[in-house]
């Protein structure tokens, strides 16, 4: 990690100079950690992270709870300097409003949140170093919130994406950033509970100042709501979505600073970044797979594992001791890609704890036709081989190809066309339980990237059918009395 270590952020033991009232800085990548699978920077706690290791653990640093001593406020924090280890089983983490959220293995999201201990007669320090008593320290209650949960964004609002496609909002709503058609700034306004806000989504952004939310559906359209980037939309916020482009890979937000990343891989942005559309163009021929903002700063991961950034420096964003620097003088602006020094390849995160998988029981019926499949039960969804569906699928107005491409760990999915077999289609299961890790390869379909849950088992790719069903439109429906699955490529796919 690099950057301000405010509040021991980083975890290197260090963080804000309780002497000088400044804060520190690593001007280049520190190693922190080791065996991690994902790590998240913070959010609105502005100076915590969180990081899941190889063995589903997760972890956290910095700022954790703001100390108030016999009723009055003091400027200091109680935080960590170094990593603390929080709970197990966790796929998917985030800092968020005064919280940790995770989301376990099984797709049940909780939330940790710290209570104050008071320990009177402890000594703690103010900002100017000066001691102080009654100081106190904190632990963590934690509640469940749902089910089937599979990743989070946090700006204040806390936005769940679903297995499903759906996505559920609660929190600070100042600009209708909730997106349930309503707004405040006062406590009473803030959403208690998750609401229900959009479908058919696929990827989530928010923007670090409690105020915007962004989601890019499974046809590649960005919709918006809450604080609208200026000159984009007519209002200056939305208290519902609203569609802002047709078609888009990635985005990115941070404060009012909005990111789209087109499928030309050209930038289409508003606030600090509007005259950036070219931005990365001459930094190499890769294709770009992932984009982030932070305070003036776009990074680029690419398709080849090599990260760029562009913008600002003055917070040694770029982890550079001499970016920004020109004749010994200090340029904070750097208008050209630099490609990150200290590191040399960015990794998908990686969630290593197996999931058990159990044999598919039910019948399975195609088009009427009794059809045996490999198909397996996870956390109480059915997950299909791609490569069967694909192969009994093929002939039908619903048919599509399957291809790999080994230099981007990519899986292509091409609907219309027919099926190309590689063999080993349709083979019969052992009727074991099965140990299943999630899969990490980038799935495309005709040419677009795409969020979908799968697993490898056994060597083979396992897709969830709904997902399947509503990326290609087929029907999926369930007879409970007969314990039947069907699938039906003469109507459409219809949600549960």
């Amino acid at each position: 990690g690099w950057g301000r270590t405010n509040e021991g952020a980083l975890g290197n033991g260090g963080g804000y100079d309780q002497g000088s009232g400044d804060y520190c800085y690593r001007t280049y990548p520190e190693k922190l950690m080791t065996d991690v699978a994902f790590v998240d920077g913070g959010g609105i706690l502005d100076g915590i992270t969180v990081a899941i290791k190889t063995d589903g653990s997760l972890w956290y640093t910095g700022n954790v709870v703001r100390k108030t001593i016999y009723g009055m406020k003091v400027t200091n924090w109680e935080y960590q300097t170094t990593f603390q280890k929080l709970t197990d089983d966790v796929s998917f983490a985030m800092a968020g409003g005064s919280s940790i959220y995770a989301v376990k293995n099984n797709g049940e999201l909780w939330e940790y949140k710290p209570e104050k201990i008071w320990e009177y007669g402890e000594s703690g320090f103010d900002q100017s170093g000066n001691p102080i008593d009654g100081a106190y320290h904190f632990e963590f209650k934690s509640k469940k919130i749902m089910d089937d949960v599979e990743k989070l964004a946090d700006g204040g609002q806390i936005l769940a994406l679903k297995k499903d496609g759906s996505v559920w909002a609660w929190g600070y709503n100042s600009q209708g950033q909730v997106g349930n058609g309503t707004y405040g700034s006062s406590v009473d306004d803030e959403v208690k509970q998750p609401v229900k806000v959009l479908e058919n989504v696929q990827d989530l952004a928010v923007g670090y100042n409690y105020a915007s939310s962004a989601a890019i559906k499974t046809d590649g359209s960005l919709w918006i709501w809450g604080s609208c980037p200026e000159g984009a939309t007519k209002s200056e916020f939305s208290t519902k979505p609203i569609k802002l482009l047709d078609s888009v890979k990635d985005v990115a937000i941070h404060q009012l600073d909005f990111v789209a990343l087109l499928p030309d891989d050209t930038i289409q942005a508003w606030g600090y970044f509007s005259d950036f559309s070219d931005a990365f163009a001459n930094s190499n021929d890769s294709p770009i797979k992932d984009i982030e903002v932070s305070l003036q700063v776009l990074f680029a991961l690419k398709e080849d594992g090599i990260l760029w950034a562009i913008g600002n420096n003055m917070n040694h964003t770029f982890g550079m001791e001499s970016a920004g620097m020109e004749n010994g003088e200090k340029i904070e602006d750097i208008t050209t890609p630099v490609q990150l020094t200290g590191i040399k390849k960015v990794e998908t995160p990686v969630q290593t704890a197996p999931q058990t998988a159990a044999p598919t029981t039910s019948k399975v019926l195609v088009n009427g036709k009794a059809v045996s499949f490999d198909a397996y039960k996870i956390s109480g969804n059915n997950y299909f081989k791609l490569r069967d569906i694909a192969k009994v699928l093929s002939g039908t107005d619903k048919q599509f190809e399957v291809t790999w491409d080994s230099a981007k760990n990519a899986i292509n999915l091409i609907s219309g066309q027919s099926y190309t077999p590689v063999g080993g289609e349709l083979a019969t299961g052992s009727g074991a339980n099965q140990q299943a890790v999630l899969n990490t390869s980038t799935v495309y379909l005709d040419g677009k990237q795409i969020a979908l849950t799968a697993y490898t088992i056994k060597g083979n790719n396992y897709f969830k059918l709904r997902d399947l069903g509503q990326s290609f439109d087929f029907g999926v429906g369930w007879d409970g009395a007969n314990n039947t699955v069907t699938i039906d490529t003469n109507t459409g796919y219809t949600p549960e």
